[in-house]
């Protein structure tokens, strides 16, 4: 498990989220 490569993607996935909630 790598945080680094995987916290990437989530971030990435949570702020595309919050662009389509608004």
């Amino acid at each position: 498990h790598v945080p680094q490569t995987d916290a990437r993607p989530l971030v990435e996935n949570q702020f595309q989220r919050a662009q389509g909630l608004r």
